[in-house]
């Protein structure tokens, strides 16, 4: 799985060419730990972040945001940023809050 670097905009996710097999992930240069997943079907916003616990990584954090036809990028960056801030506060998005 190859991964690509640009500037995540609705623009440049319509350009994304499809693989032939397989997915890629394209990572956005702004925002560290948002990205797209761009598969056959589909293109999906998605978050990454290792969830801290004094100190040490306990666990890594995926989560898919939506998918690119479905929310614009300017939502799923704002959601992306509210996730990726609680995964640095030491809590997991998934779970309400806690760690």
């Amino acid at each position: 799985m190859a991964t690509r670097r640009i500037q995540l905009n609705d623009k440049a996710i319509a350009q994304l060419p499809t693989p032939d097999k397989g997915r890629y992930i394209v990572r956005d240069s702004t925002l560290k730990g948002f990205f797209l997943l761009v598969g056959r079907r589909k293109k999906s916003f998605m978050i990454q972040g290792d969830l801290r616990q004094q100190g040490k990584r306990a666990s890594t954090v995926r989560m898919t945001i939506g998918d690119s036809t479905e929310v614009s990028t300017r939502a799923a960056r704002a959601v992306a940023r509210e996730y990726l801030a609680q995964i640095g506060r030491g809590l997991h998005p998934r779970l309400g809050g806690r760690p």
